[in-house]
């Protein structure tokens, strides 16, 4: 986990390090801190486990022109019941990506994301990649924007279990930028959903297709610097 936060906040630090260069150059740099409050619900032999936590970290993108490259870091531990049928889940979540923004309201790429959960029935890690778009719009208040975030993975690779069949992520949000200045804060909703099929390792009963989705709030703040 202490590695996470060295290339999680990379692109922060570049926030904060570089702002004349930004101007100069005409570059925009964006980062900051994020949480998640996220409920897990595992659907598995005709029961729903249910696992609940707060992932925090860090995310930054830096653009030149059109082009944007942006990396995210969060960790933290769900929690189950306890025994070994839910057991609490130690989470890490690495994500890069790459975009090309065509407007101001739509930007479209690659992402790249691995996750890698610890608990004491053993480590799993998800190595996704897929494309991403998103949509936004400016609102009748300066600095206030409504976007849609959606990522569909078609490559899934797995350590520990058999790879998802299925891998997407949506997340609606807002970000204000107060007297539209380079302080952000953003609030929004994302869901996820995992699909494993039957048969997976670590699955006792063959058959028995094992589906996970995430939802729940995302809060952030962060600054943004350079050009518009």
């Amino acid at each position: 986990m202490t590695r996470l936060l060295p290339l999680s906040l990379l692109a922060v630090g570049l926030a904060g390090a570089l702002p004349g260069v930004a101007v100069a150059q005409g570059l925009r740099l964006e980062g900051g801190g994020l949480g998640y409050a996220v409920q897990n619900d595992v659907r598995y032999l005709g029961a729903i486990h249910e696992q609940t936590g707060i992932l925090v970290g860090a995310e930054g993108q830096i653009r030149f022109g059109p082009v944007g490259l942006g990396g995210r870091g969060m960790m933290g531990t769900l929690k189950g019941s306890g025994d070994l049928s839910n057991p609490d889940r130690t989470v890490r979540f690495t994500t890069v990506w790459a975009a090309v923004h065509v407007g101001s309201w739509l930007a479209v790429g690659a992402e790249m994301e691995a996750r890698r959960y610890e608990s004491p029935v053993g480590v799993t890690v998800l190595q996704l990649l897929g494309g991403r778009a998103r949509l936004a719009q400016q609102l009748g208040l300066d600095g206030l924007a409504a976007s849609v975030d959606v990522t569909y993975f078609a490559s899934a690779k797995a350590t520990g279990m058999a790879a998802p069949t299925l891998a997407l992520r949506a997340e609606v949000g807002t970000t204000f930028s107060p007297g539209n200045g380079p302080l952000t804060l953003r609030v929004g909703y994302r869901i996820e959903r995992f699909d494993f099929p039957a048969g997976a390792a670590g699955t006792p009963a063959a058959g028995s297709p094992r589906l996970e989705q995430a939802r729940g709030l995302v809060v952030g703040a962060g600054v943004r610097l350079g050009r518009r």
